[in-house]
């Protein structure tokens, strides 16, 4: 297997990402430039969309064949391209497949190993958060996993990768509503695929400070974004009148009090709290 690195600046990545996946070129991995600050509400992300970054794209073919496509396709010269070979087992072990407390599996692209099929979720992650490794994306996939969602609406808030969302899905979900600040569409549209699911609209909007509004009713939301934002969200929309169950994540346990006596003052009971490190999730219905 080849890789190709390519340094683009971070504001065209993802357009560059959208040309090589419409052209059949799906291996591929970036990492954001992010800032992480410790804060009163947990910890805070701030993309540094002035930095370069380094578009890393993988194929197992003859690299002639990629350096003569990726400079018309990257409006780049051949010798801004970087590439070397990998082994096999460097690519398969980018990511190592994670098993989950209740019997299901993150299976990541390049990994040859094989699982129960009806217990298996497939993911390659390509640069929106939720990779599978954070402790709130496992314990949101606890809670999701051991439910069925068959006929269920659900609305997934600051879905990254849309592995929660894909993870309903396969539990049944009828339609999934995931909505993101960042263009993710593409990426989990390739996850949807990987996982023969189909049912999920993906909206880009700001929900604190945007012109986008959440109407409908959901069976579930979901919310994995911070504390604070996680109240400015659910006030602004209104969303205590839209929903029975809600699972909520990306909280700090520092930080937590304000999030529970919203929900327990609107009629919430907490049923469910799952900690990781100084992560805490959470679910709550009436």
């Amino acid at each position: 297997m080849y890789e190709f690195s390519i340094t683009l600046p971070y504001t065209q990545v993802e357009e560059a990402a959208q040309r090589l996946y419409e052209a059949g070129i799906y291996n591929l991995y970036y990492e954001a430039p992010i800032e992480v600050k410790v804060t009163q509400n947990g910890y805070a992300f701030e993309t540094d969309t002035q930095q370069q970054v380094d578009l890393k794209v993988y194929g197992d073919e003859d690299p002639e064949q990629y350096l003569s496509i990726l400079p018309a396709l990257l409006s780049i010269r051949r010798e801004e391209i970087i590439y070397r070979m990998v082994e096999t087992q460097e690519w398969n072990q980018a990511f190592e497949d994670i098993e989950l407390k209740n019997g299901w599996v993150i299976r990541y692209a390049g990994s040859d190993k094989e699982y129960k099929p009806e217990a298996t979720l497939h993911l390659d992650p390509q640069g929106a958060f939720g990779t599978g490794i954070h402790g709130t994306t496992q314990a949101c996939l606890e809670v999701i996993l051991d439910r069925d969602f068959t006929k269920k609406r659900v609305l997934d808030l600051g879905t990254g990768s849309g592995i929660l969302s894909i993870a309903a899905l396969l539990k049944g979900a009828q339609e999934v509503i995931a909505v993101d600040l960042e263009p993710v569409e593409r990426e989990i549209l390739h996850h949807a695929n990987l996982n023969g699911v189909k049912q999920i609209q993906i909206v880009q909007a700001d929900l604190i400070d945007g012109s986008y509004r959440i109407q409908d009713w959901f069976d579930w939301i979901f919310i994995n974004i911070g504390g604070d934002e996680a109240k400015i969200i659910i006030d602004r929309h209104e969303l205590l009148e839209k929903s029975n169950h809600f699972l909520v994540s990306g909280l700090v346990e520092w930080h937590t009090e304000h999030v529970t006596a919203l929900f327990q003052n609107a009629g919430f009971s907490l049923q469910k709290r799952l900690q990781s490190d100084e992560w805490i999730t959470m679910y709550f219905s009436k």
